[in-house]
């Protein structure tokens, strides 16, 4: 989830209006009401993200949680039209949260190192840089797209910009704000050793006017991406799945 914080300003939108949720609220049961707050619960990762660009600035939270809260948890970040969620008015009425409400969902199928001992990818720690990135891939996703990421030639690029981890998975559309196209589409995060790698590498994306990147280009479509710098990233090994 991803919205600009308005006349408020990032500071503000992070100790008022997040901190005391995902402290008080987000493991009792009470965070976003009776209809939410269970499927809140079950959250075992929590990453708050900067976007650090300027006026009304950018925020992001992933909230890592076990599938069978999906749909619940989708409904909550409807902000506009049927089904809104009156919770985004109240953020617009404290000047928290100006435009839209971003939302992409994703079911991870694969990580790119991952910590050996968990499993998991390794903590962020707070100044290291992310971008979040989807796309819908003309290629047969398992088949050909899979292989090509985790490629050699791929694990150079990703090491010669900074990446040190990442995560795929596919995008879940019914709840995801982004546009419908002809092919399946993939979420994919990298984190980065700082928030300057990840602009860099955001930015190549975008223009995708030179090699590898604009072979990339050729195989995608709806190309979107966010870069942003970590605040906090908080495990929560007790709520994990049983059969995690």
């Amino acid at each position: 989830m991803t919205h600009a914080t308005g006349t408020a300003g990032f500071d503000a939108w992070y100790k008022d209006a997040f901190l005391p949720f995902q402290k008080d609220a987000l493991h009792s049961g009470e965070g976003g009401g009776p209809e939410f707050g269970p499927s809140f619960a079950k959250v075992f990762d929590v990453m708050v993200y900067r976007g650090r660009d300027g006026e009304s600035e950018r925020c992001a939270v992933a909230f890592v949680h076990p599938p069978d809260v999906t749909e619940t948890l989708g409904k909550f970040f409807v902000d506009e039209g049927k089904g809104a969620n009156p919770f985004w008015q109240i953020g617009r009425d404290a000047g928290w949260l100006s435009g839209p409400v971003t939302t992409w969902q994703s079911s991870t199928f694969l990580f790119r190192g991952v910590d050996p001992k968990t499993g998991f990818p390794p903590d962020l720690k707070k100044g290291q840089g992310v971008m979040i990135a989807a796309a819908g891939v003309k290629l047969d996703i398992q088949r050909e797209w899979v292989p090509s990421f985790t490629s050699p030639e791929t694990d150079a690029l990703h090491d010669g910009a900074g990446v040190f981890t990442s995560a795929a998975g596919d995008l879940v559309r019914k709840y995801s704000d982004y546009p419908a196209g002809k092919y399946k589409a993939v979420c994919v995060w990298h984190a980065f050793k700082n928030v300057n790698q990840a602009k860099a590498f955001d930015a190549k994306f975008r223009a995708a006017n030179e090699p590898p990147f604009d072979d990339i280009a050729q195989i995608t479509e709806n190309f979107q991406s966010f870069p942003f710098e970590v605040v906090a990233d908080t495990f929560y090994p007790e709520c994990l799945p049983t059969d995690a």
